[in-house]
């Protein structure tokens, strides 16, 4: 078994035997459940069924996958076809020094062939200076081949120059866009944990109002309590669930795995939201 699914059993084997710890004070809870009329069970709570920081981080990145991989793609097709256009050239440079080549051979070896035909004609072929004559139309014909190899090596190398830059500049491109998508990631997260934030205080309005309907029903006489104060049964299970989750070295996984579990909505009832925002500030004091 994997270090991580050894984690996760810990962690769920350690919340169990906190519900276990949280049963022993929530009879007197089920007890006055027990009492509540048949025209109170019409009144229902809203579930706090909100995403964690995980899920949301997820449906940030999901909000931009397809614009950005439409300018990555955008990016990459622009500078694959200036490193085309940039391959045919080098091809066209090495194309046109293999004619010029071409047409200086023919030259140098017309101009070779006259020479000798000359010489014949004069009767000087073997002489010094028909010899020094040839040698000269040689090492001009070589100096011309070395002219043209030299021209085109100075072309490619400045396309290859060419090339390197569209490859330096689209890595630089594709950074930056990186950094863009980053912030705009890290935009809708905020966005959407301020949804959930006002989301969960809409429910928290709602449902602390249907808690107090409820007991004004099942405790007619008391309508004048005050029944937003904890009992010593809430104050032992708010201080367990919060004892529980400072022993978390990470807030946020404290966080997550808090929401990831609908029992503390029924285990806290009304004081789930208390309990929820000291882990959420905790959050946000570690993000500071």
């Amino acid at each position: 078994m994997s270090e991580t699914s050894e984690k996760k059993k810990k962690s769920s084997n350690e919340r169990n035997k906190l519900f276990e710890y949280l049963d022993k004070y929530d009879s007197s809870r089920s007890t006055e459940n027990q009492s509540v009329s048949s025209d109170e069970n019409a009144l229902k709570k809203l579930e706090y069924d909100l995403p964690t920081d995980d899920e949301i981080a997820a449906l940030a990145k999901d909000s931009v996958y397809s614009e950005r991989q439409n300018e990555e793609t955008s990016l990459k097709k622009m500078a694959e076809e200036n490193a085309k256009i940039a391959e045919k050239s080098k091809s066209e440079v090495a194309e046109k020094a293999f004619l010029d080549k071409v047409k200086s051979d023919e030259y140098y070896q017309d101009a070779i062939k006259r020479m000798e035909n000359q010489a014949l004609k004069r009767g000087v072929s073997r002489s010094s200076i028909a010899i020094g004559e040839l040698a000269e139309l040689e090492n001009s014909k070589a100096s011309a081949k070395k002219s043209i190899d030299d021209e085109s090596r100075r072309q490619i190398e400045e396309i290859d120059d060419q090339i390197a830059t569209l490859e330096s500049d689209l890595a630089k491109n594709l950074a930056k866009l990186d950094e863009k998508y980053a912030k705009a990631i890290d935009q809708k997260i905020k966005t959407l944990k301020d949804e959930r934030d006002e989301k969960m205080a809409e429910m928290i309005k709602y449902n602390n109002t249907v808690s107090e309907k409820i007991q004004q029903g099942a405790k007619g006489e008391n309508k004048g309590q005050n029944t937003s104060s904890p009992n010593l049964a809430d104050l032992k299970k708010i201080s367990a669930v919060i004892t529980y989750y400072s022993d978390f070295d990470n807030p946020e996984e404290a966080l997550t795995d808090f929401l990831s579990d609908q029992r503390y909505q029924e285990y806290l009832g009304e004081y789930y939201v208390n309990v929820y925002k000291i882990l959420v500030n905790r959050c946000n004091g570690l993000r500071k």
